[in-house]
Order: C-alpha cells, then structure tokens, then sequence
C-alpha cells in the first residue's frame, strides 16, 4: 500500500474539518489555485505553506507526514525542524557544540552526527517528547549510519567513532594500543592484533562482533 501524497493528507483532511477550498485559501492568505495545485500533486508545497495549512486545520502527530517521507535524510528532516521552529543555525551551533561548516555539513547530509550531539539537537528542538517526530528522527539516523557505513567502505571503527563521539586519540588510549596501531586497522595491517583486541574493541565502540569480521574479511581476497 503505497503512502499518501501531501496534496492527498490535506485534501482529505480539509474534507473531514468542512473546508472549501476557497475556505481554506482564505484563512491561509493564499490563491485557491495555489490549493487545488497542491492537492492535486501539480505543485510542491513550500515549508511556510505547510506551516499555514498544518495551523488551520490543527494538524497533531501525523502532520508530520507532511514534510517528510521515509527516504527523507537526517540532515533535511533536523534543517526543516529546525526551521519550523524559528531557531537559527547559530543557535543550534552553541547549544549543541558544532562549528557552522560541521552544521551546514549535517543539514545538507554530507556528515554523521553523533548521537550526544543529535541528542541535544534534538533537545534545542523540542520534539524530544513527540513520539511521532521521534521515531521519524531514529529511522532516518539508522539509514544515516548505514548510508555513512557504505560511504566509509565498511569502516565500522570510523562510523563508530563518529556515532559515538569518540576521538581515534581516546579509542587507542582505553584500548591500550597507540593511535598508529588503530589507524592501520584500516588498511589492512595488524590483522593479528584486531584479532585479539575484538572483544574489547566491539564492547567499547558498541557493535556485533559479527561487523568486525566483515571488517577484516575485506583484505582476504
């Protein structure tokens, strides 16, 4: 069953509150073309316009659904919120702990964020007790790390330290093992020693011992 379209969520609901689309036009200060454009799928609604249309017909928890879709990214979905709520990027900046390249670089899906720092962005956000826009951000992480899983070409000590907010310095120094010995893990060398550290090292960055194989097995061929 395939999922509705935006132009379908407000049609049906603006039926359901007894809205014309003349009504509704005028209490969003809108042409009504603008709104059969949307309902019909003929025009992409903008985030302002959604805000309006969500105002009025008193959208709850699936309003959601009309700014994101399951292949939304991360970065858009927090930028969106983000600007939905009016706070600005530096804002986010100084409560979360980011420079503006390092936000500009998440919002535009081209960096993984950890999970502290989306954790407190999620925070200045506000949505931390919405379930709806919760799962939503948890399902586009998951994808995220995956997606930064293949970006990485299967380094998971790379994705690992990124998710958890961990600096190669800090993983060598609780794993016991200088910070050159770590980094040639991901080329291939000190096989022997990976080996015997897994548990270790699987315990501390928090994943299946079962990746860590699919780690060294990218060197046997």
């Amino acid at each position: 069953m395939r999922n509705k379209t935006k132009g379908e969520i407000i049609r049906e609901t603006r039926k359901a509150e007894g809205f014309t689309q003349s009504e509704l036009a005028r209490l969003c200060g809108v042409d009504t073309s603008l709104i059969s454009a949307v309902e019909l799928g003929k025009r992409n609604p903008t985030l302002s316009f959604l805000d309006k249309i969500s105002s009025v017909l008193e959208f709850e928890d699936d309003s959601i659904s009309l700014y994101f879709s399951k292949e939304t990214e991360l970065g858009t979905i927090l930028k969106l919120l983000r600007k939905k709520e009016k706070i600005s990027q530096k804002s986010i900046c100084d409560y979360v702990g980011l420079s503006m390249r390092m936000l500009n670089k998440i919002e535009n899906n081209e960096r993984l964020i950890s999970e502290v720092k989306l954790r407190k962005f999620v925070e200045k956000l506000n949505v931390q007790n919405n379930k709806y826009i919760m799962n939503t951000i948890n399902a586009a992480y998951e994808k995220e790390k995956q997606k930064f899983l293949s970006f990485y070409n299967g380094d998971i000590i790379k994705v690992q330290s990124i998710v958890l907010d961990l600096s190669y310095s800090e993983i060598a120094e609780t794993l016991g093992i200088s910070k050159d010995r770590l980094y040639s893990f991901k080329h291939g060398g000190s096989k022997l020693l990976l080996i015997k550290i897994s548990s270790q090292l699987t315990e501390l960055l928090k994943f299946d011992i079962n990746y860590l194989w699919v780690y060294l097995n990218r060197w046997d061929d």
